[in-house]
Order: C-alpha cells, then structure tokens, then sequence
C-alpha cells in the first residue's frame, strides 16, 4: 500500500488507509480526516460502507470542523455526507435588493439618506400589505 507510510506516525485506522489507497478519496481529504478523533474516523468508515455518498474535500473540511465544536454521531455524519449540512443556510438567507439609481430617483431626492429611504419603503411596504390582505407573506415561517 502505497501510502501507508506517509500515515504512520498519526491516527488513521487501517480501513481509511486502504480507501485512500483505493482513491475513494483525495489525499487533502485524508489529511483533513487524519485530525478527527479515532472514534470519529471509525464513524466515517462506517458511513462509506453503508452509503453511497462520496468523500471530497468540502466535506472532509466539514467534517473537522463539526468535529472540533461538537460531538459527531451517525446522523450528523449522513448529513455532512449527504451534502445537507450548509445548504440550508443558504435557502434561509434573504435574497439580496439593490435598486438602480435611476428608479431611486424618481421617488426621492439627492439629500435623502439611505435610512430614510429605507424607512419610507418600509412603511409603503406594510401600508400596501394592510391593504391587500391576500398578498402577504407569514412572517413566522
């Protein structure tokens, strides 16, 4: 096995070494792995054999980080895997708004300060949303 021997000196179980060797993963994927506790490790190999999923860089990065703040388990270890862990954040996040210059103008003038231009947008917003009941979005979702 062509790599064991960089892995010697450092906690990597027999059953990585030999997935690394069948380039399941990449060799920055493994290093990243070779920081995660043992009983972490032996929950990745685990998680290799029974899915489907793929270990790549990200998810190995992941991975280390989740560890280093919290104990892992089979399920956030699926998670990580499956590629759930982070997309949710960006489903959650508020779409961006810029508005030209030219239709600001139209509706305010040059001495007028962003937050004043928020604040009257605002309240157009929620006057125009108590007057057409059937438009609104559940701000508790």
């Amino acid at each position: 096995m062509r790599l064991r021997g960089i892995f010697a000196s450092i906690s990597f179980p027999d059953s990585l070494k030999r997935r690394l060797d069948n380039d399941e993963f990449a060799f920055r994927a493994a290093v990243e792995i070779a920081y995660l506790p043992d009983d972490v490790q032996e929950l990745l190999n685990a998680a290799l054999d029974s899915a489907s999923h793929k270990l790549d860089m990200k998810k190995a990065s992941q991975l280390r980080e989740f560890a280093g703040t919290k104990p892992l388990n089979a399920g956030d270890m699926e998670e990580i895997l499956a590629g759930l862990v982070g997309s949710r954040n960006i489903s959650e996040t508020p779409p961006k708004l810029t508005m030209k210059p030219a239709v600001l103008s139209r509706f305010f003038t040059p001495q007028h300060t962003a937050e004043d231009m928020e604040a009257e947008i605002v309240t157009a917003l929620e006057f125009y949303r108590a007057n057409n009941q059937g438009d609104t979005v559940d701000e508790s979702e």
